[in-house]
């Protein structure tokens, strides 16, 4: 090791006090998650370590002796130093900061819990931006509904977005915010889920530009529908080896015959085992072994 590394490297016990911990987005090289010191903690978001503003190259925790696990939590732990200041925001409470590590606080133990009593009842929030965290009560639909609309604007308005998606406690974290069937905010929470896996995939596949041998990505596409607000889509073509995302629906079609193009449930190709995982992509990408018998159109979706 030179002695630039060491001045760019430092030990365990300097860096720990400095360490913060950021949310955002999957970090990716050619498809696969670049190796960084972080932790998956809710489908396609990510905590980072990071020390005076830099992402940690993943050959430090080796240099270090330590697990990405006891990095993080040190990382989490230096938040408490800072104290987040509440504030009302149009029916909703808002945490404010110093830092800018706003959504990071909600890796932070016992985090809704402390907001009970603030939002009147179970507290659910959203880290539309990391230095966005917006908090509701889960028992208040119209809570609900105002809490997914502040997130989405949020999300598409922001020049480093995070996620439009609402989420509430999971174990020692958090997850996507389950509804009961026939919640009023079902269909943007579908339309949220859908944007933050579409946003996923783009940076997935952003991520192989100028390598030689990228691969051709099948579109991912969001629609609008009737029951279920959304729909998500993609489409093969026979004889084109496309890596197909996750969808709702596959539209199948003839290379030479856009109009005679069917809509499959993605489901309907899983039973007939049509689709094939690619192995280390996440979020996933399959390929299509064969088209379907015609008239194979599987199960309505609503």
């Amino acid at each position: 090791m030179t002695q630039q590394d060491e001045i760019e490297r430092p030990g365990w016990e300097e860096a720990a006090e400095r360490l913060e911990v950021v949310l955002t987005n999957p970090v990716f090289l050619t498809g696969l998650r670049a190796p960084l010191v972080g932790i998956a903690v809710a489908p396609h978001v990510m905590a980072y370590a990071t020390l005076d503003g830099s992402l940690l190259p993943a050959a430090l925790a080796t240099t270090w002796e330590k697990s990405f696990a006891e990095i993080l939590a040190r990382a989490i732990a230096n938040l408490e130093r800072a104290p987040p200041r509440l504030v009302t925001d149009g029916g909703l409470a808002r945490l404010e900061t110093r830092d800018g590590c706003v959504a990071s606080r909600v890796l932070l133990p016992g985090f809704f819990d402390a907001f009970e009593e603030v939002v009147g009842g179970r507290p659910i929030c959203a880290i539309p931006e990391a230095g966005t965290c917006l908090l509701a009560n889960a028992n208040d639909d119209d809570a609900v509904i105002h809490l997914h609309e502040a997130a989405f604007d949020a999300w598409r308005e922001s020049s480093a977005p995070l996620s439009p998606v609402v989420y509430q406690p999971a174990g020692e974290g958090f997850a996507p915010l389950e509804l009961h069937e026939g919640h009023p905010a079902t269909p943007a929470a579908r339309r949220a889920a859908a944007l933050l896996l579409a946003s996923a995939y783009a940076d997935q596949a952003a991520s192989f530009e100028g390598a030689d041998d990228r691969p051709l990505f099948a579109p991912f596409e969001i629609a609008p529908h009737e029951e279920l607000g959304v729909v998500t889509c993609t489409v093969a073509v026979r004889g084109v080896e496309a890596l197909l995302p996750e969808t709702d629906l596959v539209m199948l079609r003839e290379a030479e015959d856009e109009a005679g193009a069917r809509l499959v449930p993605r489901a309907t190709l899983e039973r007939a085992r049509l689709l094939v995982p690619v192995p280390d992509f996440d979020p996933p990408r399959f390929g299509l072994v064969a088209f379907p018998a015609e008239g194979t159109d599987g199960e309505p979706l609503g």
